[in-house]
């Protein structure tokens, strides 16, 4: 019994004593077993690994293909300490082949990945060899040696790409410089320039879906640039999307109102679109701590201008808004119904909105729009929605389940609605842009 426990102690002590530090050889680079995998092994699984790897540091690669052939296949060091044997031995098939089995067998554990990177840049295939190092990042995002080769090749391949996709439009070889590009961003995502370049060669071919497609990943990451939103806004207009092209022209008068050729631009297309000019009172909106029955229908009907002029209703009298600078936004959401006239023909157009009111009015302009034809599907089942705060008998609860349903209005974290709430402007803009995207 004394010497089972001195024996013990002994192959502790010796596997102690030989644990590895990473080796950056002048071929392969070593670093020591992962614990995930040693920590599943026998004391004399970890005794035959750790000889295993100490025989391919050494670059014994014979010596450690006899170690490891005494580990069973579902090791998860196996098919690894074979491959860098195989890597060793420059057998670069071999090594490929079995650095695959050992990511198939042990995907969590980066040995197969680095040894698959390592095989990759030796045989030029540095795409593999990129995803190889994404791999490795994303269980490891520190790692030492993967991390400074992966933003190596990445910068590296970047500049190269967006060189040669220079010279191709240069030499007007569109297919050379799209290639190039999209070759830039599977390197980079964020490389802005090169969907930059792509959007414009795609709006040279009049292929506008892509071009919009790549300014919008452009202006995403350069909200604020105004050249992308330029070239958003014509394209926008181009594509006949005359809406979104002259809130980008407006936007693009935001980031300089002296911008003349932005300003002629909306102008044309204010024309174009028979918008009337907004009252300043409209801008004042999103600044409100407690909207107002006018400015709801100000906004419903300015948001939604196209879909409800595609319906006419007939105008309700009403006494109290003569003096209202929202009157016409008033009559035109009033008459479709969208928002209540009271029954002594008032409107009440100062009064403060609450949440169950904005509620009843989404609710309402949901149902108009899909009598429109607009694709709106609910994000949430109405029947499974439970809300702390709504009895059963609570007059807007319909639609109040509907447009959570929609995920226009949110619950708190504690499941309440707070339908006595009072709305501000900014909480009423974005349940309407939330709508308004919801329709594109």
């Amino acid at each position: 019994m004394v010497r089972k426990i001195a024996l013990a102690c002994g192959l502790t002590a010796l596997l102690w004593s030989c644990a590895p530090v990473a080796v950056v050889s002048p071929n392969v680079y070593f670093e020591p077993l992962p614990p995930e995998a040693t920590s599943r092994m026998s004391l004399t699984e970890r005794v035959t690994a750790e000889e295993a790897w100490r025989e391919l540091r050494a670059g014994r690669a014979v010596q450690a293909e006899k170690q490891l052939t005494k580990l069973d296949q579902t090791n998860p060091i196996f098919y690894a300490g074979l491959g860098f044997a195989a890597l060793l031995r420059d057998d670069l098939t071999g090594a490929e082949q079995d650095f695959i089995a050992a990511v198939e067998s042990a995907p969590d554990i980066v040995l197969g990945h680095i040894g698959l990177a390592q095989v990759y840049e030796k045989t030029g295939r540095e795409d593999k060899a990129f995803t190889q190092y994404q791999e490795i990042l994303k269980r490891e995002p520190d790692h030492r040696w993967a991390k400074p080769r992966f933003k190596d090749l990445k910068d590296r391949q970047t500049a190269a790409c967006l060189k040669t996709a220079a010279a191709a439009r240069e030499a007007n070889d569109a297919e050379a410089a799209k290639k190039a590009l999209l070759t830039a961003l599977f390197y980079s995502p964020e490389s802005w320039e090169a969907h930059r370049d792509l959007a414009q060669i795609y709006r040279q071919e009049d292929n506008l879906e892509s071009a919009l497609l790549h300014l919008e990943a452009a202006m995403q990451l350069r909200p604020d640039d105004a050249g992308l939103l330029r070239d958003y806004a014509e394209t926008l207009l181009a594509d006949e999307q005359y809406g979104k092209s002259l809130d980008a022209f407006e936007k693009l008068l935001e980031l300089d109102p002296r911008d003349k050729a932005a300003a002629d631009r909306a102008a044309e297309l204010r024309e174009k679109m028979g918008v009337v000019e907004i009252p300043s009172r409209y801008n004042e909106i999103p600044a409100v701590a407690a909207l107002t029955r006018e400015d709801l229908a100000a906004l419903i009907a300015v948001k939604f201008k196209t879909d409800l002029e595609r319906r006419q209703g007939k105008p309700p009298i009403i006494v109290d808004i003569a003096a209202s600078w929202a009157a016409r936004f008033i009559l035109q959401t009033t008459s479709l119904g969208l928002l209540d006239v009271y029954e002594n023909h008032t409107f009440y157009p100062q009064k403060a909105v609450n949440r169950a009111e904005l509620a009843q009015a989404l609710a309402r302009l949901i149902d108009f729009l899909k009598g429109l034809g607009r694709p709106l599907v609910p994000q949430l089942p109405q029947n499974r929605i439970q809300i702390a705060d709504l009895p059963p008998d609570n007059f807007y609860r319909e639609d109040i389940l509907q447009v959570v349903a929609y995920q226009v209005l949110e619950l708190s974290p504690q499941r309440a609605f707070r339908p006595e709430a009072v709305v501000t402007g900014a909480e009423a803009v974005r349940a309407l842009d939330l709508l308004r995207a919801l329709t594109d």
